[in-house]
């Protein structure tokens, strides 16, 4: 069951023996992936290094929160078919990166929302006549807030735009807001609920929201690190990348068996 892979499939009782991979981690710095006895999963070395290099630019300069790591020595030794050695990692000739990644809240407004069900004859055209409804109503008390709103057809064009509308007998329509104030936001909620009582016949399961609308930015940041580098360290830096393999390496068990 993978929309980019025709063969990768399974019974549906399969999925209820996936298994739970954990590592283990010696105080040394060695870490082992496992997975329970007799479950399901595949857990070998193509699957570890697989999910080791996946999205990773530089083998030998990967760059983490906690330090810049070298992965071009890495090496999979299979235990048994339940458990991976992992060796060969170890920080990278630039032991930790000159800048970091982080994620900045920004205020964006007010979100509104709404959503309403129309099925049987022509029921696209009822969901785009209650739209025009909607951004006709709105567009009467704020001027120019249409490029504000977007809006959908759940079961027509919301994934595919190839879908003939003749076929369709069963649509949810999506509009959505980004608006200054929340008054606005609630404006929008309130002209959407209107669709019961003076939009197109038939409609029904009206959903509706409103939220404050917060995104996050990326920007460079420069790295700072609490400890000074000297080589009685080494073994903090050997415990960061263990953490490092438990967020990459836990992953590693892929639906094939």
């Amino acid at each position: 069951m993978h929309p980019g892979d025709k063969h990768r499939s399974m019974p549906f009782q399969q999925l209820l023996d996936i298994s739970l991979p954990y590592a283990e981690i010696d105080c040394d710095g060695k870490v082992y992936v496992a997975k329970a006895e007799e479950t399901g999963g595949l857990l070998n070395f193509s699957t570890c290094a697989e999910q080791l290099l996946y999205e990773v630019g530089d083998p030998s300069a990967y760059i983490t929160p906690d330090l810049v790591v070298d992965l071009s020595n890495v090496s999979f030794c299979s235990i048994s078919s339940s458990k991976v050695f992992c060796s060969g990692a170890k920080p990278s000739i630039q032991v930790v990166p000159e800048k970091l990644l982080q994620l900045a809240p920004k205020d964006c407004g007010w979100k509104g929302w709404g959503e309403i069900s129309y099925g049987g004859r022509e029921c696209v055209l009822r969901a785009k006549a209650a739209e025009y409804l909607v951004r006709s109503w709105m567009e009467e008390v704020l001027y120019g807030v249409n490029q504000h709103i977007v809006s959908y057809i759940i079961g027509l064009d919301s994934l595919k735009a190839s879908i003939n509308s003749s076929s369709v007998e069963d649509i949810r329509l999506r509009m959505d807001g980004l608006f200054e104030t929340k008054e606005h936001a609630l404006l929008f909620v309130r002209e959407f609920t209107a669709l019961y009582t003076n939009g197109p016949a038939g409609g029904g399961g009206i959903s509706t929201g409103y939220k404050k609308e917060i995104v996050l930015e990326k920007q460079l940041v420069p790295f700072s690190f609490p400890l000074i580098l000297k080589p009685n360290i080494w073994i903090n830096s050997i415990s960061l990348l263990s953490s490092w393999f438990i967020r990459y390496l836990l992953m590693i068990l892929s639906f094939d068996s």
